[in-house]
């Protein structure tokens, strides 16, 4: 039922959709729309072909119009709609709108090669994408990453190059060597371990294997240090009087608030940055007081997020921060249970941009007896 609402929706949206020359992205919106209804069962054929007809169309738009195109069958009208001497996109972030990059363009583009046959065009893209991908200092977000993906695990049929099974050897430590054959685009291989491990990989195809270690556990302790890009951060805490409060003595059974300023720092900008998360875990002896469940002595002053997510040990808030703009964030605590805790780090960032982050300090705090 929510699915055929949403095809009532676009449907409704792409027969009233007319061009705005002043919305960078109305085009490509439109197109996406049509890409949507056609991959649902529901193509809006006369909806395609009145932006196809449309002058000054620009490529991006052009090619997601060409996907929606090949899913109808209609392939040579989807060829000729693509010029493939213009496949080069300037790098922009888009934190608000379609959430979109360069790269989650060029993975748009890689699709509708895909579903061309276009194999060498593909290919060019495919290495392209996969070096970003496993480029660890390269900071994607998620529909950047999604899209890449996507794309990318599209093109396995296509590229194929032979038939035999991946195959290859992997050794843990000294532990006896293990042949893997399998017919899967990612084999996962997990094992605990108390010590550091090595491990040895041997690739026994003429295919190219990947592959890429994580590893994960607890922390002994939190020794990073503070970040400030384009964002400041500061994170106080005081009684209910307005009194300034030291965390690492906090008598139990103490209400308190730790309020969090975020300012706009840095380069300058004539818009807001949208998308702005903050995340706070806090420590085990201290805990939540949602004032959305209490009463009027409980309620918080400063900004209000956009959104605000409580859980049992953590906050979230979501918001937008306008130039030369500071806002004041306050969450309410009790100081529930004695004891020596690690406060972990504050972390504020751009949703949709690694432009701007800021992350503060983990410390020691103590809930000590009354």
């Amino acid at each position: 039922g929510i699915k055929d609402k949403a095809i009532t929706y676009l449907q409704g949206q792409s027969s009233s959709w007319s061009r705005n020359f002043n919305d960078p992205f109305y085009d490509l919106d439109q197109a996406y729309r049509l890409y949507v209804l056609a991959l649902s069962g529901n193509p809006d054929l006369s909806g395609m072909n009145r932006q196809r007809q449309k002058s000054g169309l620009d490529e991006r738009s052009k090619w997601r119009l060409a996907a929606a195109y090949t899913l109808v069958g209609k392939n040579d009208v989807a060829e000729s709609l693509l010029d493939m001497t213009r496949l080069d996109i300037a790098e922009y972030d888009d934190m608000s709108h379609t959430y979109g990059s360069a790269y989650r363009d060029y993975a748009m583009l890689l699709e509708t090669m895909i579903s061309l046959d276009k194999k060498e065009a593909a290919a060019r893209l495919v290495r392209d994408i996969s070096e970003v991908l496993s480029d660890s200092d390269q900071w994607l977000s998620t529909q950047t990453t999604a899209w890449m993906l996507m794309s990318v695990a599209k093109a396995k049929q296509l590229l194929s190059v032979n038939e035999n099974k991946p195959d290859f050897n992997y050794q843990i430590q000294n532990k006896k060597s293990i042949l893997q054959q399998s017919e899967q685009l990612i084999e996962l291989i997990q094992w605990q371990s108390d010590t550091d491990s090595s491990v040895v990989v041997t690739n026994n195809s003429n295919d190219i294997l990947f592959v890429s270690f994580k590893a994960k556990g607890i922390p002994l302790k939190d020794k990073s240090k503070s970040v400030e890009k384009n964002i400041g951060l500061n994170l106080r805490f005081y009684d209910l009087n307005g009194e300034v409060l030291k965390p690492e003595n906090i008598p139990q059974g103490t209400d308190f608030k730790a309020v969090f300023e975020v300012s706009y720092t840095g380069i300058s900008r004539t818009s807001s940055i949208k998308n702005m998360a903050l995340n706070q875990v806090f420590p085990s002896g201290w805990e939540i007081i949602n004032s959305r469940l209490y009463g009027e002595g409980y309620q918080q002053s400063g900004d209000q997020p956009n959104y605000l997510d409580i859980r049992d040990n953590r906050v979230s808030m979501f918001f937008d921060l306008n130039p030369k703009t500071t806002k004041r964030f306050e969450i309410l605590l009790n100081a529930a249970y004695e004891g020596n805790y690690s406060l972990p780090a504050t972390v504020v960032e751009a949703m949709y941009s690694d432009k701007f982050y800021a992350r503060s300090k983990s410390k020691s705090v103590a809930v000590t007896k009354h």
